[in-house]
């Protein structure tokens, strides 16, 4: 039985661009899968996209009650709650995606906005949709070099 064998990032071969485990086949710098799993951790439930995305989507702070209507709206599968709302926003707000401002005057409000790794974030998620609409599912052909 074949092991695989785990390297570190001190590794030899993850300086150089080899594969952990397999050689130095590969020219290009492996994926740090754990890394990448870290980065898009603000896309780990479905509603973080959808707040990110209407949040781009305005030219100006949004409301929560803005963003449920707008999201609830878009979602064909589910309806997303205030208190939802509530954690994701904070968590994304936490995490440095998106900003938020109380408005202490009558009538009390608050207001949610993205902060430039917010929009870093949704440029390259921009980038992931487009490259995906290009794709043909099972019509690519692509093999692995040998």
């Amino acid at each position: 039985m074949a092991r695989l064998r785990v390297r570190g990032r001190d590794d030899p071969a993850q300086r150089t661009g080899g594969s952990p485990g397999f050689g130095n086949r590969s020219r290009s710098r492996p994926v740090d899968w754990q890394n990448l799993m870290s980065r898009l951790a603000p896309l780990r439930t479905r509603w973080d996209l959808a707040v990110l995305a209407n949040l781009e989507g305005s030219d100006a702070p949004v409301r929560p009650a803005d963003l449920i209507k707008a999201i609830n709206e878009q979602s064909g599968d589910g309806q997303i709650s205030w208190k939802v709302m509530e954690d994701r926003l904070r968590w994304l707000q936490a995490s440095g995606y998106v900003a938020r401002r109380e408005v202490l005057h009558a009538p009390r409000e608050t207001h949610y906005w993205l902060l430039p790794r917010g929009h870093r974030l949704k440029r390259a998620l921009t980038l992931l949709d487009a490259w995906y609409d290009e794709q043909e599912p099972g019509t690519s052909g692509d093999a692995p070099s040998r």
